[in-house]
């Protein structure tokens, strides 16, 4: 049985689509938003190398490992603003630990949390000694010389105020609005620099893994019904058809609970419409005729992905369906800039065909 053919003749030859940096540069800036609305897009993929989609799968990863680090960030240090209006308001006391004894400004005991089997209390007046296992299963205690801490799964402990002062190596150590601020702002920082690296090996490594194993299966498929196509052709159309998937996912996890596999699902069917239309046949689009891939489109999903951007940072109330409706409005104006851009129809020429002349004697 013989193997229908990789792609159409003119598709096989390929033209090149340009030399330069500005060239290879456009196509990586339009990859952000053309996948997710233009087949044109994914008839050209196939002209470019595997290389160039994974290149364009870092640099995009590494937008949204950024986006989501300082989203991150810009949360954990709403936490010092919080910290310090503890303090101020006097619902957290200020406490100074000199020798390893403690005194507190404020009436005590002070009891900070009391619910859901959590109890966290100051009280260096010796009114509260011990925690009430019975009654808690996580709780913190500060005394006059010991921080008693009991946890559901570590048991009761106590941990001596002086040997706290020795990991801080300050005598005497001031716990305040200001000290626990700064104290934060460190912790924040160093909470950044692991959670970017955490993103980040997720997003670049374990993503790409997922997409080359997803690759494969998609190959295999094929191949039973005798369509032979190239691993990496099959792998650069899964890198950019994951785009659009990325984006809706987030909309729906703003929006919804996503059930299980449902990325997946997804993922599939825009890597099928992806490769329909990359091996359509010459001439033809996935719907109809070819159109140039009129990359300034792109332009128009620029103020999608600053509000999705923003959403992501800010977590902006109702944001999901913010959202959702600047994604609708976009493609709205993509497909109407598609329809513009379609190829002038030809019109058939007459055929005026000379009248047969008469045979000469």
């Amino acid at each position: 049985m013989q193997s229908e053919p990789l792609l159409p003749p003119a598709q096989a030859a390929g033209t090149p689509p340009g030399n330069g940096f500005l060239n290879e540069l456009g196509w990586l800036s339009a990859a952000f938003v053309l996948p997710a609305a233009s087949l044109s897009f994914y008839r050209r993929v196939q002209r470019r190398s595997t290389g160039s989609a994974i290149l364009f799968f870092m640099l995009f990863m590494l937008a949204i490992t950024l986006v989501a680090t300082v989203g991150i960030v810009l949360q954990l240090s709403q936490v010092s603003t919080v910290i310090r209006g503890a303090f101020v308001s006097g619902r957290v006391p200020e406490i100074t630990i000199r020798g390893g004894v403690a005194t507190v400004k404020g009436p005590q005991p002070a009891i900070l949390i009391d619910s859901n089997g959590t109890f966290v209390a100051i009280d260096t007046t010796g009114k509260l000694r011990e925690i009430d296992r019975e009654r808690y299963s996580n709780a913190f205690l500060l005394t006059a010389t010991d921080l008693k801490i009991l946890s559901s799964t570590q048991g009761a402990q106590s941990l001596p105020l002086s040997e706290l002062q020795k990991v801080f190596n300050q005598d005497p150590l001031v716990i305040n609005a200001e000290s626990m601020a700064r104290l934060w702002q460190g912790l924040t920082l160093v909470l950044a620099v692991v959670v970017f690296f955490g993103l980040l090996i997720w997003n670049l490594l374990v993503r790409l893994l997922y997409l080359a194993l997803l690759a494969l299966l998609v190959q295999l498929v094929l191949s039973l019904f005798n369509r032979k196509i190239p691993y990496g052709l099959i792998l650069s159309v899964g890198i950019y058809a994951f785009v659009p998937v990325i984006y809706l996912m987030y909309i729906i996890g703003r929006l919804t609970t996503a059930f299980f596999l449902l990325q997946t699902l997804l993922l599939l069917i825009a890597w099928g419409v992806g490769l329909a239309a990359a091996l359509a046949p010459s001439g033809r689009d996935f719907i109809g005729p070819d159109r140039p891939l009129r990359a300034w489109r792109a332009l128009v999903g620029v103020p999608w992905l600053l509000v999705l951007g923003v959403d992501r940072l800010f977590t902006l109330r109702n944001g999901g369906w913010f959202d959702f409706f600047a994604g609708l409005l976009t493609a709205i104006t993509l497909a109407i800039a598609g329809w513009y851009s379609l190829p002038p129809v030809q019109p058939e020429l007459p055929n005026f065909a000379e009248p047969p002349t008469a045979p000469s004697l």
